[in-house]
């Protein structure tokens, strides 16, 4: 567990203060506190970059209390088990199965996150990091994520 009883009550010490949860969550958005994250409490937060390669980093020293990893909801695992199998079935899969991934186009790249000409830059970036942070865990789609990402137009870190 990270920091454990550093986000509870000190009344209730076996209960958590979702207000210290998220002020902590809104510092982490700071540029002087790293930008681990981005997003908020009303969109959902999200891995940045610098957040995504912290927590590569340091996993070894994250334990979750008894469980595998952090609990998702029926509707993320649907997310990741449909993206998953759309993946295994792309051109740009098949082409890096072969090892012939310097042959996957920027289109590929773009198919398989789902984006187009019609999304900004910044949208674009903030999709690659949706797929980066649900499939780093992964080493079958993982380094296909990683390589792929920066083959993708318009897109800057």
């Amino acid at each position: 567990m990270i920091a454990p009883g550093r986000f509870t009550w000190r009344k209730y010490p076996d209960q958590i203060n979702i207000e210290l949860v998220r002020t902590f969550l809104s510092d982490a958005k700071k540029p002087k506190n790293g930008q681990y994250l981005t997003g908020s409490g009303n969109n959902g937060w999200m891995l940045t970059e610098r957040g995504l390669d912290f927590s590569r980093r340091n996993k070894n020293k994250i334990q979750f209390a008894g469980k595998k990893g952090p609990k998702l909801s029926v509707q993320q695992k649907r997310w990741l088990k449909r993206e998953r199998a759309r993946i295994l079935q792309s051109n740009a899969y098949e082409k890096y199965k072969e090892g012939m991934i310097d042959k996957v186009s920027p289109q590929e790249a773009e198919s398989l996150f789902r984006i187009d000409a019609y999304i900004e830059s910044a949208a674009r970036a903030r999709v690659i990091l949706r797929f980066k942070n649900a499939f780093s865990g992964d080493q079958e789609l993982g380094p296909l994520i990683e390589i792929l990402a920066s083959k993708v137009r318009g897109v800057h870190k």
